[in-house]
């Protein structure tokens, strides 16, 4: 699996050829990281990612002298002198002891759905499977590799996280249930609170759409008119088929989600 893309990545303050990265870095000893998604060489909401970067490296107890405006320059920066308009950046934050911290910033490889996905939904698998700390994302190479097979066994999009029978997220996105006139979700202390997820929260408010945080399992979703992965590669998209259960693409508030995201995007690039 290629880690790094794009010609240039920063180490700290020093912009490098990518040519001389080890990845190997990502192997040793403490990693958080963010992915944040760029259209039209401009990073989309930064500060929400920063936010959660911040809050998962104080839960881990390392890189406390990190600014926004500092950690904003050098996103700016590799964007401007990677040649790709649109893609993926990565920021880990690194430490092999308890007094160092180094930041790695570099594009990433990425998959964004087709036109198709968002009209015929993808497919996911589930697992019993939870993760630890939800709210600190932290790197764990072991079981994002065990996922990546998994989805290329299944030819799945993303793999739905189940504990003890209770409904988590997915692997790389948080999970939504359409059951009755409401949207139902996990609560938030026991996922990672996904940055889209946090913008599908506002336009609920927006438009009045309820929205409830609980705990429900797979059973539940028999009840359901549709179910939808948000992310920050996809953003909100259908999902049309978990393990042998079948659902809807399309839901009028599903439709109101989309269309709504897809404005707030084309506002923050404008």
């Amino acid at each position: 699996m290629t880690e790094i893309t794009g010609s240039y990545f920063f180490l700290d303050n020093e912009l490098i050829s990518a040519s001389n990265i080890d990845v190997k870095f990502l192997s040793r000893g403490i990693n958080v990281y963010e992915v944040l998604r760029f259209a039209n060489k401009i990073p989309l909401f930064f500060e929400n990612h920063f936010e959660r970067l911040i809050n998962s490296s104080t839960g881990n107890k390392l890189c406390h002298n990190i600014t926004l405006e500092s950690l904003r320059k050098k996103v700016n920066k590799l964007i401007e002198v990677n040649p790709e308009k649109e893609g993926n950046l990565k920021i880990v934050l690194h430490s092999e002891s308890k007094n160092i911290c180094q930041v790695y910033i570099y594009q990433t490889p990425h998959y964004y759905p087709s036109e198709n996905d968002y009209v015929d939904g993808v497919k996911i698998i589930s697992i019993q499977e939870g993760r630890p700390n939800p709210n600190l994302k932290s790197w764990r190479p072991d079981f994002k590799k065990s996922v990546y097979k998994l989805k290329q066994k299944y030819s799945a999009y993303d793999v739905l996280l189940v504990e003890n029978g209770i409904i988590r997220e997915g692997s790389q996105s948080n999970f939504f249930a359409i059951i009755g006139d409401r949207i139902l979700t996990a609560p938030g202390e026991n996922v990672l609170k996904g940055i889209t997820r946090k913008i599908v929260f506002q336009i609920c408010k927006e438009k009045k759409i309820d929205i409830v945080e609980m705990d429900f399992s797979m059973s539940d979703l028999n009840d359901a008119a549709a179910i939808f992965l948000t992310g920050t590669s996809p953003g909100i998209i259908p999902v049309s088929k978990l393990d042998d259960m079948s659902f809807p693409s399309s839901h009028p508030i599903l439709t109101i989600l989309i269309e709504q995201y897809k404005k707030i995007i084309n506002k923050h690039i404008t």
